[in-house]
């Protein structure tokens, strides 16, 4: 009986991690989308004579998304599911 050894590069992950690891690069992809949009969204939206509430709508648009990602996770009625709402958070 012989028994294969990894190729010099070759590192072997626990099974555990080796499932983690799409997971974890779908939350990154879908929260890089989500910073991106409530940027987009507080740049458009507090511009000219309104652009000193910047940092503060921008603060508030990230932490309501945020909570609403949460929520979708732990709410959704699949439990693999990693998404964002599609319209962000904006209070008026």
């Amino acid at each position: 009986m012989t028994t294969e050894k990894p190729y010099a590069g070759e590192a072997r992950l626990p099974t555990s991690l080796r499932a983690a690891i799409p997971e974890v690069l779908a939350g990154l992809i879908v929260s890089t989308v989500a910073v991106a949009y409530c940027v987009g969204f507080a740049a458009l939206i507090f511009e000219g004579a309104i652009s000193d509430g910047l940092p503060t709508g921008l603060w508030s648009m990230l932490v309501g998304t945020a909570i609403a990602c949460v929520a979708l996770g732990l709410l959704t009625s699949l439990p693999p599911t990693v998404g964002t709402q599609e319209a962000i958070a904006i209070g008026s």
